[in-house]
């Protein structure tokens, strides 16, 4: 039951607005895409990666489900250790035998893999950062605010002494674990009534929405600057200060009026 449950939520809570966003993305931007792509956009198929996912910011997502896949077959273990342990021998053992060499030349793309390949690369790696950072959470360890701090400083100097030249997982994986394990280990009190947090914790609910929407709400902002006939060229200020303004807009909208009572009334089912 526990794993049908967290597979259930999982998907209620990732396929919805990844589907709509990437109907919406056919619909109107691409609607010549062959029909193996849109299948394999829809359902997370890693194959030829020019063609899947349309929707450029899906190919982290079928890391995501394929991590969910084997998160939900180790939940047959009953100890919450043994299960982070036998899915980070997994996950580890999959990618150092099946995955390609880690890369410097692309890390912020997909891999260029296909198949089982691509499920292989390195980047299954950040997972393991993740669960651990779980694990620490339950057991109850919290950090001081200076140690909170200086994990994030110390993330940001990593990030910029080891990109480009280390492959992702051991430098931006590594930098974003340190930031991730400084905030949710921090025992540092918070004001919740204040409107700063609130404005904070609003922007994490609204995060998957803008992840979705982001690349389309920016192709719209330059089609109408296209049909406007304005060059951002001289303008780049202005042009990104749009782009950046549509997308947390039409992300909030998404959020509201479709991800949030979406996601709810699946989880209800």
């Amino acid at each position: 039951f526990r794993r049908v449950l967290f597979r259930s939520r999982r998907l209620a809570r990732i396929v919805p607005l990844y589907w709509a966003a990437t109907a919406i993305l056919v619909w109107f931007v691409v609607p010549y895409a062959s029909t193996k792509a849109v299948v394999g956009s829809l359902f997370f198929a890693p194959h030829i990666p020019s063609e899947a996912p349309l929707l450029f910011v899906g190919w982290t997502l079928i890391f995501e489900m394929f991590f969910y896949a084997a998160f939900a077959i180790a939940l047959l273990a009953k100890q919450r250790f043994t299960v982070v342990a036998g899915v980070s021998v997994f996950l580890i053992s999959f990618s150092v035998v099946l995955g390609p060499a880690p890369s410097t030349d692309n890390p912020w793309g997909p891999p260029a893999a296909s198949s089982i390949a691509y499920l292989a690369d390195p980047i299954i790696i950040e997972f393991v950062f993740g669960m651990i950072i779980a694990l620490v959470y339950r057991a109850g360890v919290r950090l001081s605010m200076w140690a909170t701090i200086s994990l994030i400083i110390a993330a940001f100097i990593w990030f910029a002494a080891t990109v480009p030249s280390v492959p992702r997982p051991y430098s931006a994986g590594i930098a974003a674990a340190l930031i991730v394990a400084g905030m949710s280990l921090s025992s540092m009190s918070s004001p919740k009534g204040s409107l700063f947090v609130r404005g904070v914790l609003f922007l994490g609910d609204i995060s998957y929405a803008l992840y979705c929407t982001h690349l389309l709400s920016f192709s719209f902002v330059a089609w109408t600057v296209s049909k406007l006939a304005i060059s951002p060229v001289g303008h780049a200020w202005t042009y990104f200060g749009a782009m950046l303004a549509t997308g947390l807009v039409i992300a909030v909208g998404t959020y509201l009026m479709f991800e949030k009572p979406t996601t709810n009334f699946l989880k209800r089912l």
